[in-house]
């Protein structure tokens, strides 16, 4: 069995582009089966992180990283490059990088309007 890596910290990184609107990125590297581990919902606004699931490669990488958690909420902004918008062309290919064993992802810190249609 294989052990697993995340990147680390200095692989992370924080930005605001606006008053209100705070960006994560963060870089996973899966080096085993583990999964990612998120729960994400497609809708008319993107792609949102709907939770964490624990003993995962993300799950761990939150409680090692507090400052750039991604967290219930966040709005996905694009995975491995790819911007995300609302189509369903685009959702599969998120998916699909969201498979790969390096995940380079940005999300937006969740909003409460982007709460409530939870």
């Amino acid at each position: 069995r294989r052990k697993f890596s995340m990147g680390c910290a200095s692989s992370a990184s924080v930005w605001c582009i606006g008053p209100e609107v705070k960006l994560v990125r963060v870089s996973y590297t899966r080096n085993d089966d583990k999964p990612l581990g998120f729960r994400l919902q497609h809708n008319s606004n993107g792609i949102l992180v709907r939770g964490v699931l624990p003993e995962t490669i993300a799950s761990a990488w939150n409680d090692q990283n507090p400052s750039t958690q991604v967290l219930f909420g966040d709005r996905v902004v694009s995975v491995n490059g790819i911007e995300v918008d609302s189509s369903w062309n685009c959702w599969c290919s998120i998916l699909s990088e969201l498979r790969k064993d390096r995940v380079n992802m940005v999300v937006a810190r969740g909003r409460a309007e982007d709460l409530l249609r939870l």
